[in-house]
């Protein structure tokens, strides 16, 4: 994956800054660096808006009670054939 280094369009892009004296190395890694926490920081926010619903019906003690007692098949070419069961 070394050519994916080297041809990386961001990298490039960086490279290019510096050498047209438009930003320094130490600037473009402080804005990775922000940037990166910017991104985490989303992730974590997208993340617990996506399971607000499922832990606050857990917190509920609300359950799929149709789930109950299903259990997958153990024969793969069984399960394969869509002879799964109900479940």
């Amino acid at each position: 994956m070394a050519w994916a280094a080297e041809f990386d369009c961001i990298e490039q892009f960086g490279k290019f800054l510096v050498l047209e004296g438009a930003a320094t190395s130490e600037e473009l890694a402080a804005i990775r660096k922000e940037t990166k926490k910017e991104v985490r920081n989303e992730q974590k926010t997208a993340w617990a808006d996506f399971r607000k619903e499922f832990d606050q019906e857990v917190e509920e003690g609300h359950t799929n009670d149709s789930f109950i007692g299903c259990q997958r098949p153990r024969n793969r070419t069984f399960a394969r054939r869509g002879r799964s069961g109900s479940c």
